[in-house]
């Protein structure tokens, strides 16, 4: 049992009559009254129609009001005034203690669960995320976007090699024609680029710029192989691959704005992110739905969609057999942006027996070893004219 606080509790009283209005003191419960005792004076409230209430930050201050004495008030700090013994055997006061608690009891569920919900709110933005990153990016303006993929490329170009040999050019256009025809509703100029680079590689950058490496060319066994890679990297530009990974990353607040109409703010974050383009690696999602959407534009082409899974498994043998962790990093970078896991070679299979397409090996075409052996030839120019050059500034600066 509770006993009576001897010293009483801590307390306050609130009464025009007072300097001030409001003074401290001390509050003592009687056996029939409640009392408090401040400024060398008393002030007491009978039990009979005595009113109990919480209130303040957090409903921690316990008041006592009294009909009779409308212009006074009285409050404690201590919450443990309530379990004073002199208020058992006073039903009514009980009776509004007993509430009180009970009230506390449902305000500490309410705020906990309000504290879960907004937990649970939150995890579910985050969950919709990805969802609403995709919907936003349908709104970006394609002029905005071809402009943002004119600056990163730029930005790629600065001491690389990029053949420009017109006829070199055209016969890629013309392999890469059929794929284009067949793009629903895309709003992109494409514009395919080859850069002397030994590693096996290709990427895609907003606006419709797409990047193949000649080590990826040369490695091909057949235009198959390289239209299957290009077709994929097309699907990166076509589902806004890029732009949504940068997206990804910009604040919760910047999408939900967002997603009611103003872009302004991502915008802002993707501009100033256009270095992340250059080393970003795709997540496994993004890579899957680029192998699907690559595979259903080659499908509706004379192409074989055979040569987008025979040049993933070429790449993941070539994988397996590399014992030198280097040569790996040097030589087949595309297994960094584009990993070739057995689940999308997998996938693939799979998707072909739907389509009742078994792969047998594929023969290339003498166009193709011609237009190979037409870069390797432009390749084996620019080292010369690089090592003739390297020898005339060496000579020159003996």
């Amino acid at each position: 049992m509770i006993a009576m606080n001897e010293n009483g509790y801590k307390g306050f009283i609130i009464s025009p009559e007072i300097d001030g209005g409001r003074s401290s003191g001390t509050i003592i419960v009687n056996h029939s009254s409640i009392e408090i005792r401040y400024n060398d004076k008393v002030s007491v409230l009978p039990f009979l129609d005595l009113e109990i209430t919480q209130g303040g930050s957090g409903n921690r201050l316990i008041y006592f009001k009294h009909p009779q004495y409308s212009k006074m008030s009285l409050y404690s700090t201590d919450g443990s005034i309530l379990n004073d013994n002199n208020f058992k055997g006073h039903h009514q006061i009980i009776k509004q203690i007993n509430t009180l608690r009970s009230n506390k009891s449902k305000a500490k569920v309410f705020t906990l669960l309000s504290i879960v919900l907004i937990i649970l709110f939150f995890v579910g933005l985050y969950q919709f995320k990805s969802p609403m990153v995709k919907i936003i990016a349908k709104q970006i303006p394609t002029s905005w976007e071809e402009k943002f993929g004119e600056t990163v490329f730029a930005q790629i170009k600065i001491g690389k090699i990029f053949i420009e040999d017109e006829d070199l050019l055209k016969e890629l256009d013309s392999m890469i024609e059929p794929l284009l025809k067949n793009l629903k509703s895309a709003p992109y100029e494409f514009q395919f680029h080859i850069v002397e680079d030994s590693s096996i590689n290709a990427f895609a950058i907003p606006g419709g710029h797409v990047v193949i490496h000649t080590g990826l060319i040369l490695k091909a066994s057949s235009a198959d192989e390289v239209l299957g890679v290009i077709a994929h990297e097309i699907a990166h530009v076509t589902n806004k691959h890029s732009l949504r990974n940068i997206m990804e990353t910009a604040g919760l607040y910047l999408v939900i704005q967002s997603l009611v109409g103003d872009i302004s703010g991502l915008l802002a974050v993707i501009a100033d992110n256009s270095a992340y383009l250059l080393s970003q690696k795709f997540s496994r999602s993004f890579e899957l739905e680029a192998d699907e959407t690559g595979f259903n534009n080659l499908i509706r082409t004379d192409y074989s969609p055979c040569g987008m899974l025979k040049f993933f498994e070429k790449i993941k043998k070539e994988q397996e057999e590399s014992e030198l962790g280097q040569l790996m990093n040097d030589k087949l970078n595309i297994l960094s942006t584009h990993p070739a896991t057995d689940e999308r070679i997998s996938i693939l299979k799979n998707r072909l027996e739907e389509h009742n397409i078994y792969c047998d090996e594929i023969t290339p075409s003498t166009q193709f070893k011609t237009w190979q052996n037409k870069i390797k030839s432009f390749i084996n120019e620019t080292d010369t004219h690089n090592k003739k050059d390297l020898a005339e500034e060496e000579k020159s600066g003996k």
